[in-house]
């Protein structure tokens, strides 16, 4: 499919944006191997799912010493 799309890719600059964002993490794989997905589209879609996979605490915590110092510190 994305040979017979590839013409278009330089009319429409959001063509390989549009594509890469409609596949799912485990499709990514295979379609980041090849070389039509410009560095800029590949870059964006795995922070994208970097920052959808990780887990809420890690992105962004605070590491306490207790449960005292976290309850302490939410209040």
């Amino acid at each position: 499919m994305v040979t017979t799309l590839n013409p278009l890719f330089e009319m429409d600059i959001y063509l390989p944006r549009s594509i890469v964002a409609s596949l799912d993490v485990f499709e990514l794989c295979s379609v980041l191997k090849e070389n039509w997905v410009p560095i800029e589209v590949a870059c964006a879609t795995l922070l994208y799912w970097i920052k959808m996979t990780k887990s809420r605490n890690a992105w962004g915590s605070i590491y306490y010493n207790s449960e005292e110092e976290k309850v302490k510190l939410q209040k």
